[in-house]
């Protein structure tokens, strides 16, 4: 789970879940992301 915000890039080997007030300038390297602020119509894009 990224709280905060994060200036780098973030590896992860599973899931990495992004809470709705966070930021990120970085790219995300793992196998799922999900963004918090996501609703289930868009969670398929």
């Amino acid at each position: 789970m990224i709280f905060g915000h994060v200036k780098d890039n973030v590896f992860c080997r599973g899931r990495v879940n992004m809470n709705e007030e966070s930021s990120l300038k970085g790219k995300v390297y793992a196998s799922a992301f999900t963004s918090l602020s996501e609703n289930e119509n868009n969670s398929n894009i």
